[in-house]
């Protein structure tokens, strides 16, 4: 946004004062200006293209109340989808006047930058009004547990927007020795297991996960959940085994 002061008639004997206000009324930026007959336009940028702003000026060549609005702004809103199975996003959405150029944005995986790791990439957004979006995807392989933030600061908003699932907390336990075969019991006392998780188990060294019932070698637990694994009972009592 730009103000052009020119002065075609006689010269000014004492500066006058301007500010520049916002839609608000705040004053986002001020000075003064003297200008000779014929002098040099004097010219006061805004450096933000949204929005209306207004130039106030009051003085002894006159009282100027100029407003210039280049654009309806933008108004973002960014959310993320919800905790499951499906890799990290965030979408940013504009319900507002078209952006007139690219925003920058970050994404940070426990406080660690990883933005050149989200698809589209590019690291910046610009979107049409009208409810306009773009959704930015982590890759699958990301830990879905940690906490992600996406944020953006420049003239189209600030924003800033959490992805945190929480952890689950498990424990497994085996049962006691007796006749009864060997098994092993998994609890998740946290957050819901968004993603199977694989497990072992050895007899003396020797991986016999295979014959563990359920089959499989994963598993994934709600929380309060509980699943036992089970070895069959002609096993060795007396071997060691481990979950």
């Amino acid at each position: 946004v730009q103000f052009t002061i020119s002065n075609g008639d006689g010269p000014m004997i004492a500066p006058q004062t301007y500010e520049i206000q916002d839609a608000g009324g705040t004053a986002v930026d001020s000075g003064s200006f003297q200008i000779a007959r014929g002098g040099a336009d004097v010219v006061v940028t805004v450096a933000n293209p949204y929005g209306t702003y207004t130039f106030v000026s009051d003085g002894a060549v006159g009282t100027y109340n100029v407003s210039h609005q280049c654009t309806v702004a933008p108004e973002l809103v960014v959310t993320t989808n919800t905790c499951s199975a499906n890799a990290v996003a965030f979408t940013v959405t504009n319900n507002g006047g078209a952006m007139l150029f690219p925003q920058a944005f970050t994404v940070t995986q426990n406080g660690t930058d990883v933005t050149a790791s989200v698809t589209p990439s590019g690291g910046t957004f610009n979107l049409a009004g009208g409810g306009a979006s773009q959704t930015f995807t982590l890759p699958a392989s990301f830990d879905p547990y940690a906490t992600y933030v996406f944020a953006t600061d420049d003239f189209a908003g600030t924003h800033s927007e959490t992805h945190d699932c929480a952890d689950p907390t498990l424990a497994v336990v085996t049962n006691t020795c007796s006749a009864s075969a060997v098994a092993f019991t998994v609890t998740n006392t946290g957050g819901d297991m968004l993603i199977p998780q694989a497990f072992t188990i050895t007899q003396d060294g020797t991986d016999v996960t295979a014959s563990a019932t359920p089959a499989g070698g994963t598993f994934t637990l709600a929380n309060g959940g509980a699943q036992t694994y089970t070895l069959p009972a002609s096993f060795d009592p007396y071997a060691t085994y481990v979950f």
